[in-house]
């Protein structure tokens, strides 16, 4: 990996649907997929908030590439790709597949400004897009909102991910709802990404497949990051009594790693 590109420093923040972020400190590197795994409300949502630069920070300095503190309209500038957990929280159900594509074009930012182009101009044929990334059916013209949940995840990640080379991914649950094709499809593009330099923070309620994405895995418990390893260092049973609340001494791996083995006696021959 190379150099951080999102850095945060003792931030803390406030959330009215999940845990309060407390002197949380995290780097993500060009190149590098973290995993941000925990149980729902630990604050996954509230990090991805603050780093999309849809919640405030109360105190501390955060840093996504050269800006700090950005708002969500900095951040489009920066090609920064944005997957929320909530698909309806990405998407307009009453915009056609083709407008929801080149959204981004209609942004208030100077088009000189942009260090990569996303939607129609990048895009020419919306259709070929939807194509690649299996969306059913693949009609620009039809309202996003008439497609199945699978197929409106597979438009927003369409949107984040196939119109350019983002510099950075935020993604909660990219696979949610997809099928286990579709799933491997979108993991691949996320991979990819990593691969041509971005920095992605990936969070999930599913452990495995945190564990086939990433460099390196942390995990959230009341709103502070509880523990943290290289991926080389993971299972899942670590990972479990972490997102319980648990010390890395009290995790199963640990207890049995400190039972000794009782040596046999050694039968008269």
């Amino acid at each position: 990996p190379g150099e951080p590109v999102i850095s945060l420093h003792e931030v803390t923040a406030i959330s009215d649907t999940d845990a309060d972020l407390d002197a949380v400190s995290l780097d993500v590197r060009a190149g590098e997929i973290v995993g941000v795994a925990g149980v729902a409300g630990s604050g996954q949502n509230t990090l991805m908030d603050v780093l999309a630069g849809l919640t405030p920070a109360r105190t501390g300095a955060f840093r996504v590439d050269d800006l700090e503190a950005p708002r969500a309209v900095d951040l489009l500038s920066r090609g920064v790709a944005w997957i929320p957990e909530e698909r309806s929280d990405g998407l307009v159900p009453t915009l056609s597949l083709g407008d929801t594509l080149s959204l981004y074009d209609s942004a208030a930012i100077p088009r000189a400004s942009r260090p990569r182009s996303r939607g129609t101009t990048a895009n020419p044929d919306a259709a070929t897009t939807l194509r690649a990334f299996d969306v059913r059916p693949a009609t620009p013209s039809l309202a996003a909102g008439g497609l199945s949940g699978g197929n409106q995840q597979k438009l927003l990640v369409s949107r984040e991910l196939g119109t350019g080379s983002p510099r950075v991914v935020l993604a909660y649950g990219p696979t949610q709802g997809l099928d286990l094709r579709a799933a491997q499809s979108i993991r691949e593009r996320i991979v990819g990404a990593a691969e041509a330099g971005a920095a992605v923070l990936v969070a999930s309620h599913d452990l495995e497949e945190l564990i086939h994405l990433a460099d390196r895995i942390v995990v959230m418990f009341s709103g502070r990051i509880a523990a943290e390893w290289p991926i080389s260092e993971v299972t899942t049973d670590k990972v479990g009594a972490a997102m319980a609340g648990l010390s890395p001494a009290d995790s199963p791996d640990a207890a049995s790693a400190e039972t000794p083995s009782v040596p046999t006696e050694k039968e008269p021959s």
